[in-house]
């Protein structure tokens, strides 16, 4: 919005701000076995990724460190004795890909003591967007730092703590009501996202209501900008007061 109206020149009453389109995508069951049956009370959503650090000299060590808290985070859930874990990323095996997060998943792994991997379980290949949802859907919670791990999560139906690595992502949030469950990937503590993650199982009722209420408003808005795009392609003005309604949201 600032680059526009400050140095593009255009008029506030004609920028329309919606949202990230992946919010209207649906659910649909994986097509091939993507983990083991659940074993434990709860299974936890782990979406890592390898992060560039932009501007930042140490951006190796800052990687090696998320990583390190991930892995602590992990181990910590694990020691519950309720909790499994399925490692996952989005960007996963496409040849020729920018780049790929599955080394972030073997390393993170690995530094789970070996008494403790039987509770992880590492997802490989390339999953479908709308598998992915599905799978981490059915997850009593997720833990992403990818943002769109975070959203094709929501969509399945998990509550969500988004590692957020820049604005976008808590503004995403915010504009859906789930602001409380963002956290800086940057500097996040080990104790405050565990407390977090411990609140959303432990309250899955609120959370689930919370949820529904956020999605709901975020696939509205998406719908807006659907139509905005609509309208614009074929010459016509998009009507001033057009608010697409989704009567219900079904996972």
């Amino acid at each position: 919005m600032d680059i526009l109206t400050n140095q593009v020149g255009v008029s506030p009453k004609n920028i329309l701000t919606t949202i990230d389109e992946a919010l209207l995508l649906r659910a649909k069951p994986p097509s091939r076995l993507l983990a083991p049956p659940r074993e434990k009370k709860y299974r936890v959503g782990v979406c890592v990724h390898q992060w560039m650090w932009e501007k930042v000299a140490n951006h190796v060590d800052l990687q090696s460190e998320f990583e390190r808290k991930i892995s602590l985070v992990c181990r910590r859930l694990i020691q519950r004795d309720d909790v499994e874990i399925a490692l996952i990323s989005t960007h996963q095996g496409i040849e020729r890909a920018l780049h790929s997060d599955e080394e972030v998943v073997t390393r993170i792994y690995y530094q789970i003591p070996e008494i403790l991997r039987r509770g992880v379980h590492c997802v490989e290949g390339f999953v479908h967007p709308e598998e992915y949802a599905y799978f981490m859907g059915h997850c009593d919670l997720v833990i992403s730092s990818r943002l769109h791990g975070a959203i094709l999560s929501l969509i399945g139906g998990a509550p969500t703590i988004a590692l957020g690595y820049e604005p976008k992502t808590l503004g995403l949030l915010k504009r859906i009501g789930l602001e409380d469950w963002h956290l800086s990937m940057w500097d996040f503590e080990i104790e405050e996202l565990l407390t977090k993650g411990t609140a959303l199982l432990e309250n899955s009722y609120q959370a689930q209501k919370m949820l529904n209420r956020g999605i709901l408003e975020g696939r509205n808005i998406a719908l807006l900008n659907r139509e905005a795009v609509r309208c614009a392609a074929i010459g016509k003005d998009l009507p001033r007061n057009y608010s697409p309604k989704e009567k219900a949201f079904e996972y």
